[in-house]
């Protein structure tokens, strides 16, 4: 099974924009999670005009064995955005972004906020203005430190969205690290008819604290009324309707193993119409969120997105 995004309406011709693959390091834009459930493959595809795409993909890889991680991810985001800057499609909507490790260290050391220190410090991030939406997992690579980053580009601008039931990630108190995050909660984009609502990774978090620990039937209850509150608010912002039932390309991101049988219990009881997800194994950014989900909600009306 293949989950697919496609970022234009059904009736325009479509170019392959690329692969998130669950398995292959080889094949597509390797996502270093192991797969546990749901489809194995995700291919996005975007709307073509006589100029071109109107989106693109740019990923670079940073291996930083014996480095430390913030100066790399300085330098990875640095080398992604001049990337992105030679092109025709000069605005980031969507970011994925995988290493090892996340939670690892005490304090500023912590892997996570490592990274969250090197990405604002990187030449050309600040100018961006508001942050675009993102995921930043901690990947299972056996023996690899990668980092590895995707950014989703655009020809046009895209229209942040915050979460009324959370802090803006960065507006964070320092109780989550000196550098606060640096991501909106969702990314309005659109389309020919209607729009899409880019869903950044989505945990169990209420203004900005965990919230259900160690209770994953409640965070994932949470996260659903997270995406709810998202959701609405895209709608209110925009001028069209979005919900939960144009959900597609929808991940969940699983800390541990052993809970796939509690999760999909969950979903099922909770989203009993849920779209197909992908379930892999990766750590989330904080030690007691036990699971986050991310996806893409389409509006496909005669409306125009308000920009």
């Amino acid at each position: 099974m293949i989950n697919e995004v496609k970022l234009g309406s059904p009736t325009e011709s479509a170019a392959s924009l690329c692969s998130f693959g669950f398995e292959d390091p080889v094949h597509g834009i390797y996502v270093p999670c192991p797969h546990l459930d749901g489809p194995r493959e995700e291919v996005w595809s975007t709307a073509e005009s006589r100029s071109g795409a109107f989106f693109s993909v740019v990923h670079v890889e940073h291996c930083y064995r014996g480095r430390n991680l913030s100066e790399v991810t300085a330098k990875a985001y640095t080398e992604l955005l001049a990337r992105i800057e030679r092109t025709q499609h000069r605005f980031i909507v969507r970011m994925w972004n995988f290493f090892p490790e996340i939670t690892r260290g005490e304090g500023e050391r912590e892997s996570y906020r490592q990274f969250c220190s090197g990405r604002v410090h990187a030449r050309g991030w600040r100018e961006l203005g508001l942050p675009p939406a993102a995921t930043v997992i901690g990947a299972r690579d056996q023996g690899e430190q990668v980092l590895r980053v995707v950014a989703l580009c655009s020809r046009e601008s895209g229209i942040p969205v915050e979460n009324p039931r959370q802090v803006s990630s960065w507006r964070y108190s320092e109780t989550y690290g000196r550098i606060p995050p640096s991501f909106s909660r969702g990314m309005l984009v659109p389309l020919e008819r209607g729009g899409c609502l880019l869903a950044s990774g989505t945990a169990s978090i209420v203004a900005e604290r965990t919230v259900h620990k160690g209770e994953l039937h409640g965070q994932v209850g949470e996260i659903l009324r997270n995406l709810d509150s998202l959701v609405a608010r895209a709608s209110e912002v925009s001028g069209i309707q979005f919900d939960r039932g144009g959900a597609v390309g929808m991940r969940a991101y699983l800390r541990n193993r052993g809970d796939l049988p509690a999760l999909q219990a969950a979903i099922a009881a909770l989203w009993p119409n849920a779209p197909p997800i992908v379930v892999a194994l990766g750590d989330v950014c904080r030690q007691d969120l036990l699971v986050e989900f991310e996806g893409a909600f389409f509006a496909r009306t005669g409306e125009t997105l308000r920009m």
